[in-house]
């Protein structure tokens, strides 16, 4: 909420990020790993595609943290 989110709205981002990842910073989605690869979701918000591809380049050079996956969200 410090970053200007009402708390709903941080209700509703945090219940999507349960769903999407448990709230397990850098979890990959294994199922669609062995499919998709490179593409498969990654993350908090479960990215894929090109936010998957961004999200990749945004972590390269950082440790995998809750904080740090939250960063790249904001």
């Amino acid at each position: 909420m410090d970053k200007g989110f009402n708390k709903e709205a941080a209700a509703g981002i945090t219940g999507v990020f349960m769903a999407e990842s448990g709230l397990i910073a850098g979890r990959t989605n294994k199922e669609e790993d062995a499919t998709y690869g490179s593409t498969a979701g990654r993350g908090l918000g479960q990215w894929s595609n090109e936010r998957r591809k961004q999200y990749d380049d945004y972590m390269r050079d950082k440790e995998i943290t809750l904080q740090n996956d939250l960063d790249f969200f904001i």
